[in-house]
């Protein structure tokens, strides 16, 4: 169990890195972060009914509630 509360932290982290730099470089092209996010999830048909987010895990990582609601979950 220990190694899976390893793996879960790094995650996070992984995630929370993976949109820092997301929107670094959303910017530096001139693109609005948010935006430009939703409109690659709507380009590849990404956006559904989710109830398997760990809606928690993704706040952490630095997810936002409008964020999380429009990719599908349910509550925030």
């Amino acid at each position: 169990m220990e190694a899976l509360d390893i793996i879960y932290q790094e995650e996070i982290d992984h995630v929370k890195k993976g949109d820092k730099w997301f929107k670094w470089e959303a910017k530096r092209l001139n693109s609005e972060p948010k935006s430009r996010f939703f409109e690659i999830l709507e380009r590849f048909d990404l956006i559904k009914t989710r109830n398997d987010i760990n809606v928690e895990a993704r706040l952490r990582a630095g997810f936002e509630c409008e964020e999380l609601k429009r990719i599908g979950v349910k509550e925030c």
